[in-house]
């Protein structure tokens, strides 16, 4: 009778622990993502352009180019490509064109 009430309490406190660190560590989850958000947000608020957005830029005004391209062209890593051609389509100076599964990524006419 002992032993069980043991097992009973050691089992009880396995899933008290278990329960603390699954929300522990979908509180860390979500914070992150916050985080991720206001980043991108503070990215994209400010209209400044810097170096890199002008060596895309600069690329794409010989045409519409797909990402593999603009990396070839500028050099820039994939992910920094990435990251300047989704902050240059919110800011409106570029336009993502989709066609039989590819994207193009082409300067926006200015009115």
């Amino acid at each position: 009778m002992e032993h069980q009430l043991i097992i009973l309490l050691l089992i009880a406190d396995i899933v008290l622990i278990s329960l603390i660190v699954y929300f522990f560590l979908r509180r860390r989850k979500e914070a992150r993502k916050v985080e991720s958000a206001e980043e991108e947000n503070a990215e994209l608020v400010t209209d400044v352009l810097d170096e890199r957005d002008k060596l895309v830029l600069n690329a794409l005004k010989d045409g519409s180019f797909t990402l593999a391209e603009i990396i070839r062209k500028t050099g820039l890593p994939k992910a920094t490509a990435y990251r300047r051609l989704k902050k240059l389509v919110k800011l409106g100076y570029v336009e993502e064109v989709r066609e039989r599964g590819k994207i193009r990524y082409v300067l926006k006419k200015k009115d």
